[in-house]
């Protein structure tokens, strides 16, 4: 797993447009890309209110669970590829992925 600060532009997957002014609606925020690693990614210890995520991978589930000792299971949410998910969550770390080696998921947070 790597987590870390990145400078990734916010399209529109459809229609290639810039889709940052939409989701902006927090003074204070800020964006962690997440490589999926031994098939696991786990969200960094980032308070927050929401999130938005998305991945290009396909077949990468996430999971919300405050267990850090968890396995991907047939009951976790099946992200599709290239669309945005809006998840209230508190924190990042409570966020799970589950794919392929070396795909990235993307977390758009406010604070």
């Amino acid at each position: 797993m790597a987590g870390g600060q990145a400078n990734v532009k916010i399209v529109d997957p459809l229609t290639n447009e810039n889709i940052e002014p939409l989701i902006a609606n927090s003074d204070d925020g800020g964006i962690e890309v997440l490589t999926i690693a031994a098939t696991v990614a786990v969200g960094p210890d980032q308070a927050c209110r929401s999130a938005i995520i998305w991945t290009d991978a396909a077949d990468t589930t996430v999971l919300i669970d405050g267990t850090a000792a968890i396995a991907a299971d047939a009951g976790d949410f099946l992200m599709l590829q290239n669309t945005y998910l809006p998840i209230p969550v508190s924190n990042l770390k409570y966020l799970r992925f589950f794919g392929t080696n070396g795909a990235k998921v993307y977390i758009l947070f406010r604070n």
